[in-house]
């Protein structure tokens, strides 16, 4: 079965030059065992994911929280989402009293992201990947959240842990591990 899975992780553009190996890890390795990525289509770690995902040839489809292609670059300066294979502007469902509000459209792009997918896997972040992780373990789906950055994963798993979601999840499954390879074979078992 080919799964859909959606990448996610800090948004936050990497400096010039660089990349981040564990994320292209992750999304290499997705992409060899057929999975299909969904991403957010900012900058960051998904971003770093899906290019190299792409390299191996995975169907990536962004769901951007803009309404059309200029305001997902310019209202949110997100990289060009016709580099990857579908777009999904959900900003364009947003109610207009609401679309003002940029965090109102992040979190409705990350909930329809995480209900689109079968899975979720999480790099290092902060609240938009906390309320990912928190959306798919609502919609019970196994989550994979790679060990190791920054100390974030810790903190996470203490949260969730110590919270009631988890003893009230019926299905899914989250899944803890320092090795990408090893992650993606784990999220997709």
């Amino acid at each position: 079965m080919a799964y859909k899975v959606t990448v996610c992780g800090s948004g936050v553009k990497l400096p010039e030059g660089t990349e981040s190996p564990r994320a292209r890890a992750v999304g290499s390795e997705l992409a060899r065992r057929g999975a299909e990525l969904y991403v957010g289509g900012c900058w960051g770690l998904s971003y770093e994911a899906a290019v190299a995902a792409r390299k191996e040839g995975a169907k990536i489809t962004v769901v951007s929280p803009g309404r059309d292609r200029g305001e997902h670059m310019e209202r949110f300066d997100f990289p060009d989402p016709e580099q990857f294979s579908e777009t999904v502007y959900f900003g364009r469902f947003v109610p207009p009293e609401l679309q003002r509000s940029d965090s109102y459209c992040f979190m409705a792009r990350s909930g329809a992201m995480v209900a689109m997918a079968d899975k979720v896997v999480a790099l290092r972040g902060t609240i938009g990947t906390f309320y990912e992780i928190t959306a798919g373990l609502h919609e019970d789906k196994d989550v994979g959240v790679l060990l190791g950055e920054d100390g974030w994963d810790e903190y996470f798993r203490g949260v969730l842990e110590r919270n009631e979601l988890r003893r009230r999840m019926k299905k899914g499954k989250v899944i803890y591990e320092p090795d990408p390879q090893v992650l993606v074979t784990r999220i997709l078992e």
